[in-house]
């Protein structure tokens, strides 16, 4: 949207996500888009607050935590800023759904990027009418997921960002067993690699 108004775009990602991300620049050169119509740097966090203060950035779209936003906002002035912080947001299955297209659905949302991103269904809430028929067929079809290598064209999930990331993935897991849930299928990891689980509660 910010190429297609005729701006200029300067991309910061996450130091985890640098070679994704420069990728991503790459092929929109490579498409056709002018250098200076998109740009990305990954400068120290000083020069990042004269980014933002600076008076030729007039719109921030942020994906991160709430004290990073918190930062931006207290530096940004009146600038217009645009802020995706997470959420818990549910998939709802209801008892009319067509349960294979549901699972489908729910894998796409729930596994995709391995789970990073803030678009992932956090919870999936199930009509007591479909609840089996659909827990079936949804861990048949969450075990066939290959994992592995990203690069690798029939791979679904791949590793997460971190190893800090797949401990504090592994420590939800556990600390859901401990309050009651059941694991219907994964809650195991291999390195960064976190296999597809589903969890019933």
């Amino acid at each position: 949207p910010s190429f297609a108004a005729g701006n200029t775009t300067f991309l910061k990602p996450s130091p985890q996500c640098y070679f994704s991300s420069n990728l991503l620049v790459e092929i929109c050169h490579a498409a056709g888009m002018p250098s200076e119509a998109l740009q990305m740097c990954l400068p120290d966090l000083p020069l990042i607050k004269d980014v933002v203060s600076g008076p030729d950035v007039q719109v921030i779209n942020f994906t991160g935590g709430v004290a990073a936003a918190n930062s931006i906002g207290n530096l940004s002035g009146f600038k217009k800023l645009l802020f995706e912080l997470g959420g818990n947001d549910p998939l709802i299955v209801m008892d009319d759904a067509n349960i294979n297209t549901a699972a489908k659905c729910v894998i796409a949302h729930r596994f995709s990027c391995s789970g990073q991103r803030c678009t992932a269904a956090k919870r999936v809430l199930v009509h007591k009418d479909v609840y089996d028929a659909f827990k079936e067929v949804l861990v048949t079809e969450t075990q066939k997921l290959k994992t592995g290598d990203p690069l690798s064209d029939d791979t679904f999930v791949g590793p997460v960002v971190s190893a800090k990331a797949a401990d504090e993935v592994m420590h939800r897991i556990s600390n859901a067993v401990k309050d009651g849930a059941k694991i219907l299928c994964g809650g195991t990891r291999e390195g960064n690699i976190i296999f597809p689980t589903v969890l019933e509660n």
